[in-house]
């Protein structure tokens, strides 16, 4: 009957929709690792560019920045990009690691995303070599310019 027909036609249907609808989802998820991962060795290519890092010290960074950046809700990609800038303005691996790239992107969530993982690091570049200050300074400056963003939004309230 046409009933019977329609009804066997809507289910091989609908199973067809959802079989087709997993596949694409399967499909775009290996795409965008496959980007995730293009563009992570593009970051880790550029700091290699600009540091002399060995296989053994590579790989201690890469996992170095991949724990930074889950305790710092980032990505592994935005902590390369901070290691990159501070080692291309010539701060060594190691503080670039440790105490820079780590308060860029506590820079980054205070600032609500609105700032990259590489401005933030230019930004405190720029305050560091302005002022004269040390690596160590950067968690100084990152509360100050929280205060300033703080009395910024009370101004702008009243």
């Amino acid at each position: 009957t046409f009933g019977a027909r329609a009804s066997d036609a809507f289910q091989k249907f609908s199973l067809w929709s959802v079989v087709s609808g997993l596949f694409y989802q399967i499909i775009n998820a290996a795409k965008g690792l496959v980007d995730t991962a293009i563009e992570l060795d593009r970051s880790f290519t550029e700091l290699t560019k600009v540091t002399d890092l060995t296989r053994d010290n590579f790989d201690d960074l890469t996992e170095k920045g991949y724990n930074l950046g889950q305790g710092l809700a980032k990505t592994t990609k935005e902590v390369v990009d901070a290691m990159t800038e501070f080692a291309k303005a010539g701060y060594s691996v190691e503080e670039s690691t440790d105490i820079l790239a780590k308060n860029a992107l506590m820079w980054t969530n205070i600032a609500d995303g609105t700032v990259s993982a590489s401005d933030s690091a230019n930004m405190l570049i720029s305050v560091m070599k302005a002022f004269k200050m040390e690596a160590n300074d950067t968690t100084h400056i990152i509360d100050a310019l929280n205060e300033v963003n703080k009395l910024a939004f009370l101004c702008s309230n009243i």
